[in-house]
């Protein structure tokens, strides 16, 4: 299966306005005192070492809760 040029078109369309209602419901429960945001890492089991490592620095950023899975 393959989408039309019309098909692509209403999908860019439709992950464009997700988006921004995402954003407006982020911005929303901010404004409303509702928690801080949350960034949820989840890693394969097989994913080699190395790469783990360089991926817990995520635990840094302070304006987030971060999950590391």
């Amino acid at each position: 299966m393959a989408l039309t040029a019309a098909g692509t078109v209403g999908l860019d369309a439709a992950q464009d306005v997700l988006s921004l209602v995402d954003h407006g419901v982020s911005r929303t429960r901010q404004a409303a005192g509702l928690g801080r945001q949350q960034l949820r890492v989840v890693m394969p089991s097989k994913l080699p070492e190395a790469l783990t490592v360089k991926t817990r620095n995520l635990a840094a950023l302070g304006d987030a809760d971060v999950d590391l899975v």
